[in-house]
C-alpha cells in the first residue's frame, strides 16, 4: 500500500496514476500487474475501493501526457512512469450497512 498524490480519471473505465516515488510498489506492479486504490469523494462524503489491471509506461505518448500533467503542478517531481489502470471492479469503502458491497 502506498499513498498516491496524483490520480486522474481518464474515462469511465480508466485511471492514470503518476509514479513519482514508487520503489517497492514499482517492483510489485512489475511482478503482478493488478492494483487497488481507495478514493474519497469530499463532495459526496463517500469512499470507494477501485480494482483493476495496469500497464506501466516509461516513454511514449501516454508517458508524455502524464509528464506534462505532473510538471504543470510541480516541475521538481520526478514523474518516473505513468500507470494506467483499467477498472474491473468498484466497491463501497465507507463504513455502514453497505460497506464492502460491489457497486460495479
Amino acid at each position: 500500500m502506498v499513498y498516491v498524490s496524483f490520480l486522474k480519471v481518464l474515462d469511465d473505465e480508466t485511471l492514470m496514476i503518476s509514479d513519482n516515488f514508487f520503489l517497492k510498489t514499482a517492483a510489485n506492479l512489475e511482478a503482478n500487474p493488478k492494483m487497488a486504490v481507495v478514493c474519497y469523494d469530499s463532495e459526496t462524503n463517500k469512499s470507494f475501493q477501485i480494482k483493476g489491471s495496469i500497464e506501466v509506461y516509461k516513454e511514449g505518448e501516454v508517458f508524455d501526457d502524464m509528464l506534462k500533467w505532473i510538471h504543470e503542478v510541480n516541475e521538481k517531481l520526478p514523474a518516473k512512469a505513468a500507470v494506467i489502470m483499467k477498472i474491473t471492479e468498484i466497491y463501497e469503502a465507507a463504513g455502514g450497512p453497505g460497506a464492502g458491497e460491489k457497486i460495479a
